[in-house]
C-alpha cells in the first residue's frame, strides 16, 4: 500500500514540475523562424555566435540558417575573441568543463538538448548548473531530429529574468526589482563600517555604515540579506567564494578587476599616533617676550644694576613705569601660556615621527611599507589586534576606521582632559574602496546602477559623515582655551622663581664681597698714611703744633 501511494505521490510531483516547465516555455518554432529571429536580435544588439560541440545535422542546420559571425569550435573554449558572445553548445550537461565560457556577464547560453520521454530533469541539471555559475539568463532548446521543431525553455538567474522571447535574451534587464532575493554576503569586522552591537539580554546585531549602505539599496531592490563572516579575513586579496554574491570587506587591495564594485569614494592609510602631553616649560619660560624685548630687558637690568636713577626723580618714574610694564606684561603672558601653550606640538609627517623616536606596531602586511621609510622607524610586529595599543604606540589604520575613532568617545582621556590620539595630517598609500562580487554575477550591474543612485540623491553622505554630525563626537569637558591649570604647568613659574631668586643671592653675594673688599682697601690706605706721617714726623721733627693743626684727630694722624 505504501510503495503505490510513493508512487503515486512521485508521479504527480513529476506531472507538476513538466507543467510548470512547459508553462513558461515559448511556443514551438522551426527552425527557420528560431534562426531568422535569432539573427535579427544578434545584430541590433552587435552579438556574435560561437558553436562548441555541436553535431550534425544540427550544425549543419544552424551555419546555414544563421546569418551573424559564426566561430565554430569542436572542444571546450576558455576565452573567446569578443565578450558579446552567442554560445550554442549541444549536451553538456555531462560535463561542466564547458561552462567556464558562462562567467562573462555577456555570454549568453543557448542550450540545445534532444527530445527525450523526461525533459525535466535534465533542464533542471542544466539550469542548476548555471545557478552555480551566476549566470544571468539562457534558453534551452528541446529539438527532435527528425521534424527539428524547437521548444524554448527559457532560464534565468531570478524567475522574473527568465527570456520568453529571443529579443528578452538580448535585451539587458532594466527592473532593479529583485522580487524577494536573498543576498548571500560575507563581511569582516571594521569599525565603523562592518561590526558587531552587543546587547545583554539577546544576540548581537551587525551594524555600521557599509551595513545601512546594502540595507538601503536591497530595501529599494525588494531584497533581503544574510550575512557570513569571511573565513579568509587574513589574506588580502583572496578569491571569492562562487555560493556568495559579494564581499563587504574593505581591504587595500591594488587589483583592478571588472568583477569589483568600486565604491565613490577614496580610502587611505593614515597614522594614529598617542598624544603625548610633553610640557614646554622652556618654552612657557620664553615665549611671553619676542628676541628684541629680551634684549631690551638685558639691557635695562645692566643699567640699573649699574646706574643709581634716585638723584633724577624724572628719570626714576621712567624707571619705574618701565619695570612695571615688564613685570606685569610678563606674568600675564605666562599665566595665559600655562593654560594654553601646554604642550609640545602635535607631529605632521612620518620624518617627525621618527625624529622623535616614535615606536610603530603594525601587523606582517604592513611592514613592507614601513620598510619605505628606512631603518630609523622603529617597528614592532604583533599578530594580535593593534586596538589595546592606541594611545601608546603609533600604528597604520584605514582612515575612515582611524576618522571614526579620533571624533568618537572612545579618543577621551579624562586624566589629561585631552584626546587619547590623534591622526597625522600625512596620509599613506591612497586606493580605492571596492565590493568584492562573484565572478560574472549577473545582479552586479543592477546594484552598481543602485549605488550611483545613493550617491547621486545625497544619501551616500547622509550614512557615511554621520560620525562627523553625531552628538557622540569628541568633547573635552572644557573647551581648550579653558584649561584647567594643574599643578604641573608651575613648573615655568617655579623655574621663573628659581632663576630669580638665584640671581638676587648672586648680587646680594656679589655686594656683599664687594664691600668687603672695597673696606679693606681703605684700611690698607689709611694704614700707609698713618706709616708714611710716622716716617716723616721721624725724619724732620715736627708735629701739630708747628703744622698748626687744630684737629686732635689730624694730629693724631701725622704725630
Amino acid at each position: 500500500m505504501f510503495p503505490l501511494r510513493f508512487h503515486s505521490l512521485y508521479v504527480g510531483m513529476r506531472f507538476i514540475i513538466v507543467v510548470m516547465l512547459y508553462s513558461s516555455a515559448v511556443e514551438s518554432l522551426s527552425i527557420e523562424q528560431f534562426s531568422e529571429e535569432l539573427t535579427e536580435n544578434a545584430l541590433l544588439s552587435n552579438y556574435d555566435a560561437v558553436l562548441a560541440d555541436v553535431k550534425e545535422p544540427l550544425l549543419e542546420l544552424l551555419v546555414q540558417h544563421l546569418q551573424i559571425p559564426k566561430t565554430i569550435y569542436n572542444s571546450s573554449c576558455a576565452s573567446f575573441r569578443r565578450d558579446r558572445v552567442l554560445y550554442f553548445s549541444e549536451n553538456i550537461t555531462d560535463t561542466t568543463k564547458n561552462f567556464t565560457a558562462f562567467v562573462k556577464s555577456h555570454i549568453l547560453p543557448i542550450i540545445f538538448l534532444r527530445n527525450s520521454p523526461d525533459p525535466t530533469t535534465v533542464v533542471q541539471h542544466s539550469s542548476s548548473l548555471l545557478r552555480t555559475l551566476k549566470v544571468a539568463k539562457a534558453i534551452h532548446v528541446i529539438y527532435d531530429p527528425l521534424s527539428m521543431n524547437l521548444t524554448l525553455i527559457p532560464y534565468g538567474f531570478l524567475r522574473s529574468d527568465e527570456p520568453r522571447s529571443i529579443a528578452r535574451l538580448l535585451t539587458p534587464a532594466a527592473s532593479t526589482n529583485l522580487n524577494g532575493y536573498v543576498y548571500k554576503v560575507q563581511y569582516t569586522k571594521l569599525f565603523p563600517f562592518i561590526y558587531h552591537m552587543k546587547f545583554t539580554d539577546k544576540p548581537h546585531r551587525i551594524a555600521g555604515l557599509d551595513q545601512e549602505l546594502i540595507e538601503t539599496i536591497a530595501s529599494y531592490q525588494n531584497a533581503t540579506i544574510t550575512y557570513q563572516f569571511d573565513p579568509k579575513s587574513s589574506e588580502r586579496c583572496p578569491p571569492m567564494d562562487s555560493w556568495v554574491d559579494f564581499n563587504i570587506r574593505r581591504m587595500a587591495c591594488l587589483l583592478i578587476s571588472a568583477d569589483r564594485l568600486y565604491l565613490p569614494q577614496w580610502d587611505a592609510v593614515c597614522v594614529v599616533v598617542p598624544k603625548r602631553h610633553e610640557h614646554l616649560i622652556l618654552l612657557q619660560f620664553t615665549k611671553p617676550f619676542q628676541l628684541g624685548v629680551w634684549i631690551f630687558v638685558c639691557i635695562f637690568l645692566i643699567m640699573r644694576f649699574f646706574i643709581r636713577f634716585d638723584r633724577w626723580r624724572l628719570l626714576l618714574l621712567t624707571v619705574v613705569l618701565i619695570e612695571f610694564v615688564l613685570t606685569a606684561g610678563y606674568e600675564v603672558k605666562v599665566i595665559q601660556y600655562m593654560a594654553s601653550l601646554r604642550y609640545a606640538p602635535n607631529p605632521r609627517t612620518m620624518a617627525d615621527l621618527i625624529n622623535r623616536g616614535e615606536r610603530f606596531v603594525v601587523g606582517a602586511p604592513e611592514v613592507e611599507m614601513m620598510r619605505t621609510y628606512g631603518a630609523g622607524a622603529k617597528v614592532q610586529v604583533v599578530r594580535a589586534a593593534k586596538d589595546s595599543f592606541i594611545g601608546k604606540m603609533a600604528m597604520l589604520y584605514y582612515c575612515g576606521s582611524a576618522e571614526a575613532f579620533y571624533n568618537s568617545e572612545l579618543n577621551y582621556n579624562p586624566r589629561t582632559n585631552d584626546r587619547l590620539a590623534i591622526l597625522l595630517p600625512e596620509r599613506i598609500s591612497p586606493y580605492p574602496t571596492s565590493f568584492g562580487f562573484a565572478r560574472g554575477h549577473p545582479l552586479r550591474e543592477r546594484f552598481e546602477r543602485m549605488l550611483g543612485w545613493v550617491f547621486e540623491t545625497g544619501i551616500w553622505r547622509k550614512i557615511y559623515d554621520q560620525y562627523a554630525r553625531k552628538e557622540q563626537q569628541f568633547q573635552p569637558l572644557v573647551t581648550p582655551n579653558e584649561y584647567l591649570i594643574e599643578s604641573s604647568d608651575f613648573k615655568s613659574l617655579w623655574m621663573v622663581c628659581a632663576v630669580g631668586w638665584g640671581l638676587a643671592l648672586a648680587v646680594f653675594v656679589g655686594e656683599k664681597m664687594w664691600d668687603r673688599v672695597q673696606k679693606r682697601k681703605i684700611l690698607k690706605v689709611e694704614n700707609l698714611m698713618k706709616q708714611s706721617g710716622r716716617e716723616r714726623n721721624e725724619k724732620y721733627g715736627f708735629c701739630a703744633d708747628d703744622l698748626q693743626i687744630n684737629d686732635p684727630g689730624e694730629n693724631d694722624r701725622y704725630c
